[in-house]
């Protein structure tokens, strides 16, 4: 798993090998569920590939990982608060601490301004 942010453009190559990989030329494919078939296929024949770094498989060095990883957590985490609120006319709303701006019906998340004055 990786420990630190800069470790993120090794994913972003990954991605780019994998594209390269499995979908060039594009999979010729009657639907979803044939295309995430493939896929599959392609993900379990990876697994046996021996990593150039680690001189392991990729499969088990992805059972390694999984031993260390984190387990789900118990309860399902919801990111936001749903409460109604007044929207004035310049489609602002404030819920507690915050300010909000408010498209069509809904309020979406845009900047969160501190409104309390000190």
């Amino acid at each position: 798993m990786p420990a630190k942010g800069n470790e993120k453009p090794v994913v972003e190559n990954r991605v780019k090998t994998l594209q390269r990989r499995w979908s060039t030329p594009v999979p010729k494919v009657q639907d979803l569920e044939e295309l995430n078939v493939y896929l599959r296929e392609c993900c379990l024949k990876d697994q046996q590939r021996i990593s150039s770094v680690k001189k392991e498989t990729i499969g088990t060095r992805l059972e390694q990982d999984k031993k260390q990883a984190l387990s789900l957590p118990k309860y399902r985490f919801d990111p936001c608060i749903r409460q109604e609120a007044k929207v004035c006319k310049y489609q602002f709303a404030q819920h507690g601490w915050f300010l909000l701006i408010a498209v069509t019906n809904n309020i979406h998340y845009c900047n969160l301004y501190n409104t309390q004055r000190t």
